[in-house]
Parts: C-alpha cells; sequence; structure tokens
C-alpha cells in the first residue's frame, strides 16, 4: 500500500532476579532492604495514528503499572519519511481510573486522554487539543486466540501523502486467510462518492503475537478473539488506523446507554481528535454530544450489530457495535474533504 496506486489496485480492481549465604550461625542473614517493583496495572497492545507534527503510526506494548507509570515501545513510521518500521521507546505517567478514564503523560509529548471499557479489555484515547490531533486504541494483552476467525465489522481511516480514505464493511477471517468487503470514501482524483471495495489476502501470527498481514496491516487480537486492532508501520507513504469488531448474528433492535470516546477527523483544512459521547435510547432515537454542542438523530440496529445513524440535516454515519455491546466503531462515508472515523465505548 505504499502508493496510491497500489491502494487503488487493492481496493478498487477488487474493489479494496538472587543468591544464598548463610550466617556463621546457621541462620539466613538478614535480606537488604529493597524496594518492591510495581506490578503491572494493565498490559496493552496499541495502534496508534498521529496527524500532528511529525505525523506518525505506532504500534506496540504499553504497559500500565500502580505507580502512575506507563512504557510503551514497538515500531513507527513518520508520513513521508525515509522508511518504516523504526524501533521506538517512550514513557511517563499514567493512569487508568476506577471510573474507566485513562490518561497518558508522555515525558515528552502531548497528553492523551480517552477511556476504557470495563475491566479495561479496550481502551480509546486521542489528543482533544486543537494543536494536533491523534487517535489511540489499546486491548488488553493476554492469552489470545491464536487468530481471528468468522466475520468482522471493519471501520478504516487511510492517510496517504497525496490523499485520504476512510471505509467501513465487513472482513471474514478463515484460518491464516482475510476476504473484506464494503464502502469506501476517496478523496483522491476521480474517486470521493462512496465506491465499493472487495480485497482478500493472508496473515500470520508471529513469536511476538501481532498479526502480519500482506497488506501491511500490524493486528493487535483481543484476549477473547472478539476485536482487532489495525495499523500501518512498515509503509512511511501511508498511515492507516481501524478496528474490527466480530459479527454477533443474534444483536439487532435497539441500543440504550451512553457510550464516551473519540472521533479522529482528518480533511482540509480540518485534522482533529476531539472525545465526545454518544447517548442511544431504546425508542432508536440517539444524542450526540461534542465540542460544539448536541446534535440529535435517529439510529437502527440491524442484523449482526450494523449501526446506522442519520442525524439532523440529514447527515449520515455507519459502524456496528461488537457482541458485548460495550464498544461502537463508526465511520463517516460520502464526504471525501471531511472524513472521519470514530471509537466509543460504554460508560
Amino acid at each position: 500500500m505504499g502508493q496510491k496506486g497500489f491502494f487503488v489496485a487493492s481496493w478498487l480492481v477488487v474493489f479494496l532476579v538472587c543468591g544464598c549465604a548463610s550466617s556463621p550461625e546457621g541462620s539466613p542473614p538478614p535480606a537488604p532492604f529493597e524496594e518492591e517493583p510495581p506490578s503491572p496495572a494493565g498490559l496493552y497492545r496499541i495502534v496508534r495514528l498521529s496527524a500532528g507534527a511529525p505525523p506518525l503510526t505506532a504500534a506496540g506494548t504499553l504497559t500500565l503499572d500502580d505507580r502512575g507509570v506507563f512504557r510503551e515501545s514497538g515500531s513507527r513510521a513518520t508520513l513521508g519519511g525515509p522508511s518504516g518500521d523504526e524501533p521506538y521507546h517512550v514513557g511517563g505517567e499514567g493512569s487508568l481510573g476506577d471510573d474507566g478514564t485513562i490518561e497518558l503523560v508522555p515525558t515528552a509529548g502531548e497528553r492523551l486522554e480517552g477511556f476504557a471499557t470495563a475491566a479495561g479489555r479496550l481502551f480509546v484515547c486521542a489528543h482533544p487539543g486543537a494543536a494536533s490531533a491523534a487517535l489511540c486504541l489499546g486491548v488488553a494483552a493476554g492469552t489470545a486466540m491464536t487468530a481471528p476467525t468468522g466475520a468482522f465489522h471493519i471501520v478504516l481511516l487511510t492517510r496517504h501523502t497525496a490523499w485520504l480514505a476512510t471505509a467501513a464493511g465487513t472482513i471474514v477471517f478463515t484460518g491464516d486467510r482475510y476476504e473484506a468487503r464494503g464502502t469506501v470514501t476517496h478523496s483522491g482524483d476521480g474517486f470521493g462518492d462512496n465506491l465499493h471495495f472487495s480485497f482478500q489476502g493472508g496473515f500470520v501470527r508471529d513469536a511476538s503475537g501481532w498479526l502480519l498481514f500482506d497488506k501491511l496491516w500490524r493486528g493487535a487480537l483481543a484476549p477473547a478473539g472478539d476485536i482487532v486492532l489495525l495499523g500501518t508501520v512498515s509503509d512511511p507513504a501511508t498511515q492507516e488506523i481501524g478496528i474490527c469488531l466480530k459479527a454477533a448474528p443474534r444483536l439487532e433492535g435497539t441500543l440504550e446507554g451512553s457510550y464516551r470516546g473519540a472521533w479522529l477527523r482528518c480533511g482540509d483544512p480540518e485534522i482533529a481528535s476531539p472525545l465526545g459521547r454518544i447517548a442511544f435510547s431504546a425508542d432508536g432515537t440517539l444524542t450526540i454530544e461534542h465540542e460544539a454542542g448536541e446534535t440529535e438523530g435517529r439510529y437502527t440496529l440491524g442484523p449482526g450489530g450494523t449501526l446506522d445513524m442519520i442525524l439532523d440535516g440529514g447527515e449520515t454515519v455507519t459502524g456496528a457495535v461488537d457482541p458485548t455491546t460495550q464498544v461502537v466503531a463508526l465511520a463517516h462515508l460520502g464526504d471525501a474533504g471531511r472524513q472521519r472515523i470514530g471509537v466509543l465505548v460504554r460508560e
């Protein structure tokens, strides 16, 4: 996916540690005092897209310990840079509150704020300030299934050096193969409208537990096998971040509850990553709280957990809910100049 032609071909042609000693009396000597090491409060695999300066994508492992410290390391790429898969390490203050709020304050860089699901199985963070934009998604790292299986809903945002694309659809995993299809909005010359995509390929699971796709995605699988995060760090010409939610055949009807999370908006000139909230009511109505106020509308929870929203004023949003109704992923399609995705978790 390093160049526009490759992207078009992929998306559109098919369209897209100690020794011991004894005292002279035979009793063990007193152990020297050592500060107790911190215990992990959370271990996550993360994908990140930063549209600031410099524009970066990253895929790595993040540890939050019980002393309010986070450490993160992995691979990254700078958009338009000379190469990808550059190793990185970052750390600073971090906290995950009992109320699900999460904050990461690196020693160098901007603060990330966001929210986590119950038990911290997935979190979403963003730079809410207007000076830059970044979206970071994390799933708990643990004993996971070897690979995703079955049908998932996919939401994906791609930021190339010359164009933008937002996609939503279905991806099916079978063995070590995948097949994706759906709708994409592309800002490249000759595109722009909602177009259908279809592409397929293969993937492997490496020794460290990452899913490596021939499409240059690096994937992180949640321990329950119901969420897959996607990012690119091997192609400096392309930034991608996405999320796949397992389809739930019996999930249909209405959705009730409040969800909070973050949006990633990319366009010309708008680039932002604000926090927000959506409240769904059992009567099919919704209210979106955002930095400019509130927007109301209606929604439909369709077969398998698909989510379609029509906002007051006619704007449409598409996406999905995970099988536990704890995570919502959304995409705005149809406007090539103002593209955005959102990931929110139940409050």
